[in-house]
């Protein structure tokens, strides 16, 4: 018995760990966007500087040297597209003002700086009790795209989404979201029917999701948080609870306290985003799965059996998270404990005891 409660304690540290090393990966995370944000607002300043240089006859050699550098720097983090365009003066389209309009955009297509305005990554830490997926830590990171007038303490509503699923983002960032999110393109997504939103007496929204990849119908594979956000149509939403039917339909219950409109059927649904790196959501999922599987199968076999002083077998795996169809909540690696569950006889006290168990 004690190599087993020695199983379940290897596995509690393991996934702390790696929660660990996904809490560093997201702080690096903010690291990459304010230095974004900052190499931006340098950028923007130099523009300004050069043209004023540049409009009287003279080329700002040094001034033009380090914001190349600073774009080079930049391309280390995001890809970066930039153009360079002379600004024509209308009404006398002849003459070389000297001045020029210099654009930056970055991960595909956000116009980080244009000649003397810029943008702002903004890192905003997803609410608590908003997961996406059952194995990530409180508090991830994600992106918005704000104005150089954004202050901390704006309302961050009103900013625009930055994409973690597109794949043009490229440099460091793009490497630290497939590590922090990689998840095989493992995550939640089916189609809601027509007819697939009911709301009962109590206010509550009932949504209905038809689900076709097999690893959403394995519940041994699920990385459900108990509640959490979801997408249905364009819009996010907060979910308080969630069933499965066992066969290929998910129901998801809305608390109405949260909603400000009642979802439209015959929409996408998801939650999360795909990521086909094989990062830290992945190999958590890959030890959770393991997990379940494995204590399933060995408390199926110690409760057809008995103690050695004659008391009925008992399940050795805390089960109070356990793999089952009808739980909502599955057992996580950081949940695995070991203890002999049912009546506490004398007997059984004392090997509470043995094992540290309270």
């Amino acid at each position: 018995m004690s190599s087993l409660k020695s199983v379940t304690e290897y596995f509690n540290n393991v996934y702390d760990s790696i929660q660990g090393l996904q809490s560093d990966i997201n702080s690096e995370v903010k690291l990459c966007a304010d230095r974004v944000t900052s190499m931006a607002k340098e950028i923007a300043s130099i523009n300004k500087q050069i043209n004023i240089i540049e409009m009287t006859g003279t080329v700002a050699n040094e001034l033009r040297d380090k914001r190349d550098m600073l774009v080079d720097d930049l391309s280390k983090i995001v890809s970066v597209e930039t153009k360079e365009s002379p600004i024509i003066d209308e009404t006398q389209p002849d003459r070389n003002t000297g001045a020029t309009r210099f654009q930056v955009w970055v991960a595909g297509g956000y116009e980080l700086v244009d000649t003397y305005e810029f943008k702002q990554m903004i890192c905003v830490s997803r609410a608590e009790g908003a997961p996406t997926n059952q194995n990530d830590i409180n508090g991830l990171f994600d992106i918005k795209w704000a104005g150089s007038n954004y202050r901390d303490g704006d309302n961050v509503a009103e900013l625009a989404n930055f994409s973690l699923d597109s794949k043009l983002i490229g440099g460091e960032l793009q490497g630290l979201l497939a590590l922090r999110d990689g998840n095989n393109n493992q995550y939640f997504h089916g189609k809601c029917p027509a007819g697939g939103v009911e709301q009962k007496t109590d206010g509550t929204v009932v949504v209905t999701v038809n689900v076709t990849d097999s690893y959403l119908q394995d519940m041994a594979k699920c990385t459900l948080p108990a509640e959490g956000s979801i997408k249905i149509g364009a819009k996010y939403y907060k979910y308080d609870s969630w069933g499965y039917n066992g066969e290929s339909t998910y129901e998801f219950r809305l608390n109405p306290e949260n909603i400000s409109s009642i979802p439209d059927p015959g929409t996408n649904v998801s939650i999360g985003y795909a990521n086909s790196y094989q990062g830290i959501p992945y190999y958590m999922e890959q030890m959770n799965e393991w997990i379940r599987h494995f204590s399933e199968e060995v408390n199926k076999i110690m409760v057809t059996g008995y103690t050695s002083d004659s008391l009925q077998g008992v399940n050795l795996f805390d089960r109070c998270h356990g793999y089952k169809l009808s739980r909502r909540v599955q057992l996580r690696a950081a949940d695995f404990s070991f203890r002999v569950q049912g009546l506490l006889l004398p007997q059984r006290r004392e090997l509470y005891s043995e094992l540290g168990c309270s």
